[in-house]
């Protein structure tokens, strides 16, 4: 189900950032460019999100092109939250405490670190280093993410 409080949302971010004129917004995305989106790399925006591409395509600089970049630049994108969790697994120790004992060896930590990634909802680019969840009618997420371990609010303002 659609949220009407997060289309509404959604298009207000984007008319904020068209005013500030910092950023060439090109002609939003279709509905069927956004369900080709979702088809192809295994996601679905959250309503907000597909309400701001729907009022425009924000690009140059930060922003992903789900238009017209290559596919192999979205995976990066997309694929970058995941590989940063494995990363610091691999070389920081990290370990989440709800994935429980972490295995002794190297590779087998990573395996089971992945394995339990893959029950996430998948954090899906806005900008930059800024991601959020990618599921329907997720409108009340947590903040913008970022996958360096901090959260950072992408706030939209004129001056």
């Amino acid at each position: 189900m659609v949220s009407t409080f997060g289309v509404k949302l959604g298009a207000k971010a984007a008319r904020l950032l068209a005013r500030l004129g910092h950023t060439e917004i090109r002609p939003g995305l279709t509905e069927q460019e956004l369900t080709d989106v979702e088809a192809r790399f295994g996601f679905e925006f959250a309503d907000d999100h597909r309400a701001f591409l729907r009022a425009g395509l924000p690009t140059g600089g930060g922003w992903p092109d789900w238009r017209s970049v290559k596919a192999a630049q979205l995976h990066t994108w997309l694929d970058r939250p995941v590989e940063g969790v494995i990363f610091a697994v691999m070389e920081a120790g990290y370990w989440h405490p709800s994935w429980g004992t972490r295995p002794a060896g190297r590779a087998d930590a990573v395996a089971h670190a992945r394995t339990r990634l893959a029950s996430v909802p998948r954090l899906v680019p806005i900008y930059s280093h800024r991601y959020l969840p990618g599921r329907p009618g997720n409108i009340r997420s947590p903040g913008v993410v970022d996958p360096r371990w901090r959260h950072h609010p992408l706030r939209i303002r004129p001056h």
